[in-house]
This record gives C-alpha cells, structure tokens and sequence, in this order.
C-alpha cells in the first residue's frame, strides 16, 4: 500500500503540474487573482459543511454517552485534515478522530463504533451523489455520457457496503483481535480481546436503531449538498457565476473521482483533471476549472494545517503522560 500510495502521489502531482503547465501558470494564477482576497472566505464556509456532518455523527451516539458537540467538531476538524493533507487513504483521519475522543471520555467502545457506523453512511451517501450529479449534468447540458459510469460505481459501492455491513453486525473486531491474539500467543480474554468484543457489541446497538441511522445519513446528505457551495463561491468570486445546479454537477461528481481514488493521496491530478472535464462539460474554461480545484487545495491548506498543529499537540501531550505518568496538573 505504501508504493502505490508513492506511485499514486507521484503520478497524481505530475498530472497537476502537467495540466497547469498545459494551461499557464500566468493564466491560473490571474484566475485566482481575480477571487483575491475573497478566498479566504472559504475557511469560515467550512463550517457550513462540518456542522451537518458532525451533528449527523453525533446523533449516531445516545446522548448519555455523546461527548459534547464543541469536542466532536474539533475531532471532525482533525479527521478531515488528515484526510486531505496526509497518505491515509481517506481513513487514516476517521482512525484520529475516534482517537483524540476515545482519550477525553469514557464511553470507548461507543465513541470507536459511532466512528465505524458513520464513516459507512459516509460512503452510503456517495451512491446517491454520484447519480445526482450525472442527473443534473443530464439536465443542464442533455449529455448522458456520465450516467452509466456513475451508476456501475454506485452500484458496486452499495454492494461492497452491504457486504461491509454485514461483517460489522456479524462482529468485525472481536474475531480481528482474536486472531491477533492467537498470532501473540495471548489468552483470548486479554485487554484488547474484550475491548473488540465490546466494540461488536456498541456496533451492533447503533445499527440496530433506523431512525438514528437515517437522521444521520440526511444530516451527511446536507453535509454534501453545503459543499456544493464552495464551488458556487469559489466561480463567483473568480468573476465566473454559475447557477447551484452547475455547481453541484462539479462537486458531486467531482467528489466522486475523489471517493473512486482513494489510493490516490489527497487525489491529486484525479481532482483536477475530473474538474477540467466537467467544467467543460457545464462550459467553463480548463483555465478556470483548473484554478476552482486549486482554490479548494489552498482551503484543506488554510484549515487543514492548524488543524495538524493541534492534533500534535493534544496527543503528543496525551502520549508524554503515558509515557512519565504524569496526569494534567502535574
């Protein structure tokens, strides 16, 4: 996985660099010039699309066992930076943000399970994304050509979620960590053994209530449908303004190439070479396609970064008390 995370990175950045010199830098960059300043607002808009989703996780979680919501979006905040700016393969970030919870409240099977469920509906909503966004390229330009691409991709994700999910409700950790149990020679009633099994358990309670299921996965449905927004301000402030629809057609199907290269590290060259098509599939310039994905990088930059800083901090802090003993106030 690490030489094709390498190669893929390598690969991904030669693309970009190569779409940008097919294009100019200079033209790129008066493109995002134009935006100027105004960029910068896309790192408040974050916020328009973490809140949904993070509420859609939370709900996941009774309330007499959900850490507070202020904890949960600092812990989302991490997940995602992780994800962006990190070889993780779209998961190493949802591990952190079960992590950095697990460390500040006691519930931790719940808070791992919560994580496992909604990182599924995660990918449950990318299905009916990936149709939305062919049918309203169908609508805005009567071009078909996406469509059956998008749905033999939604159809053999749900079918790998549902056999996913099966695993989960059938116990996906208690029997992982028996065999690594029996690799180390450990009795089976060890410390990790249990916490797995309990895990099992806290899993199969979540998926055993549809209306918190289903209240998530509207929520994380929003979450998406708020991303759309970014593209929409990003043209705008570029001085090319599109209507929502055209907007969702580049960030649905856009966030489609995306889930589809997960083994591409933060998707580069996928992203922007699937925003030159669809830009000039909806009309817009390669030039401008182009900078709207570079724009969005520069947002996972701005947000991402203290983002890392403070997931170093908070578990490099956690990790030196594991270590000395030491509690907070000593």
């Amino acid at each position: 996985m690490t030489r094709i995370a390498a190669l893929g990175f390598v690969g991904g950045l030669t693309l970009v660099i190569a779409l940008v010199a097919w294009q100019g830098a200079g033209v790129i960059a008066d493109a995002l010039a134009e935006a100027g300043w105004h960029l910068l607002w896309l790192a408040p808009y974050f916020l328009a699309w973490l809140v949904p989703a993070i509420l859609g996780w939370s709900l996941l979680m009774r309330s007499a066992v959900r850490p507070p919501l202020p904890a949960m979006l600092v812990a989302g905040w991490i997940g995602y930076a992780i994800n962006w700016l990190l070889p993780v393969a779209q998961l190493g970030g949802d591990v952190a943000r079960g992590l950095w919870l697990m460390r500040r409240y006691p519930a931790q099977a719940t808070i791992a399970a919560s994580v496992v469920v909604d990182k599924t509906l995660q990918a449950v909503t990318q299905a009916p994304v990936a149709i939305a966004g062919a049918a309203l390229l169908i609508a805005v330009t009567g071009s078909g050509e996406f469509v059956p691409v998008a749905v033999v991709f939604s159809i053999v994700l749900l079918a790998l979620l549902l056999i996913f999910v099966r695993l989960q409700r059938r116990g996906l950790f208690g029997p992982m960590a028996a065999r690594v149990a029996r690799l180390m020679r450990r009795e089976a009633g060890d410390g990790p053994q249990a916490g797995a099994d309990r895990v099992d358990r806290a899993v199969r309670t979540l998926y055993a209530d549809p209306g918190r299921l289903a209240a998530s996965l509207v929520l994380r449905l929003l979450s998406r449908v708020a991303m759309a927004g970014e593209v929409w301000l990003i043209l705008w402030f570029m001085g090319h303004p599109v209507g929502l629809a055209e907007a969702m057609v580049l960030e649905f199907l856009g966030q489609t190439l995306r889930a589809a290269s997960f083994f591409v590290p933060g998707a580069y060259g996928v992203q922007e070479g699937g925003y030159v098509l669809l830009g000039a599939a909806i009309g817009l310039p390669p030039s401008v396609a182009l900078a709207v994905s570079l724009a969005k990088r520069g947002r996972e930059l701005l947000v991402g970064l203290p983002a890392l800083v403070v997931w170093q901090l908070g578990d490099g802090r956690a990790a030196l008390r594991a270590v000395t003993g030491r509690g907070p106030g000593r």
